[in-house]
């Protein structure tokens, strides 16, 4: 009998210590069925599909070419408070059997991109939203701890553009600006051809540089190792030099936009400037290409 005393007493105390769960302040943040909506804005350099959320900003799904797919919180009022913030989905109320999911944790941030979800999870979201459940992330107030906040995304008229957005993926060139904006194609020694290596990366220059209108340069620089007389040196990053933009102008460059130089072994532009390994050689024997954009 002392025992249930006991254990009646601590069950009081631990209710009088504070709010519960079910009666904490709870903010929710989302678009209502009038509003809601998916926005679609396709191109070969990315695709983003987004819905705006009044009161905290846009949420979406956004993949850039060459990258991986991320979802994105994208905050105008950060209401939530800086730290770890659960993921859940939330079913219809129609759909009576199906539970509500915890889909983990993510790490809210201070700037307009709150957070930034991974490729795995990003896939989760999109799986969640095609069975019409709603998503959303849980966390304290940026204004009080003991207040909650909750950022939901609806599921409404998501089938609607998903179909179109699968399109947009597969559309998508395979590398991006940055990934090419500055690329260098290694030589092996004496070798006087381009070989696979070398092209698939000057195919992706090509290819980039077509879809993009703002590409409107390129400059070629080509180097050697210390290995050899200098005057050979310097005929050799020519001929090299020359190859390369050779390629690109029989791939459809004109050749009014390619800037091409030679430096041979020239010390200013050695990567290693003691070279004591094949290892140094290797690294300073080597043709830049920089794409210049508007």
């Amino acid at each position: 009998m002392m025992q249930m005393k006991k254990l009646t007493i601590a069950v009081c105390l631990l209710m009088l210590s504070g709010p519960s769960f079910s009666q904490m302040e709870v903010h929710i943040y989302n678009a209502p069925l009038g509003v809601a909506s998916w926005e679609l804005q396709p191109s070969v350099f990315e695709c983003s599909l987004s819905q705006l959320i009044p009161g905290y900003g846009k949420v979406g799904f956004y993949h850039q070419a060459g990258e991986e797919l991320q979802f994105r919180f994208v905050a105008d009022n950060n209401v939530m408070r800086v730290g770890q913030v659960a993921l859940g989905s939330i079913p219809p109320a129609w759909k009576h059997r199906v539970k509500q999911r915890n889909l983990g944790y993510a790490q809210l941030n201070d700037g307009p991109t709150a957070i930034v979800l991974d490729a795995p999870m990003a896939k989760k979201l999109m799986s969640e939203l095609q069975f019409g459940m709603t998503p959303e992330v849980v966390g304290a107030a940026d204004f009080d701890a003991e207040v909650e906040v909750k950022i939901q995304i609806s599921p409404f008229k998501f089938a609607n553009v998903f179909g179109a957005y699968q399109q947009c993926i597969s559309h998508l060139l395979p590398i991006n600006y940055a990934q090419i904006e500055r690329s260098s194609i290694a030589w092996k020694v004496n070798a006087s051809s381009l070989d696979a290596d070398a092209l698939t990366v000057l195919n992706n220059i090509v290819l980039y540089s077509n879809a993009d209108s703002r590409v409107y340069a390129f400059e070629i620089d080509s180097f050697t190792d210390t290995e050899g007389e200098r005057m050979d040196n310097l005929r050799v990053s020519e001929q090299r030099a020359f190859l390369v933009r050779d390629y690109l102008i029989s791939q459809g460059i004109e050749s009014t936009r390619i800037a091409t130089r030679a430096h041979g072994e020239r010390e200013e532009y050695l990567l290693v400037a003691n070279e004591r390994s094949r290892a140094d050689r290797n690294r300073n024997r080597r043709v830049n290409i920089v794409v210049l954009r508007e």
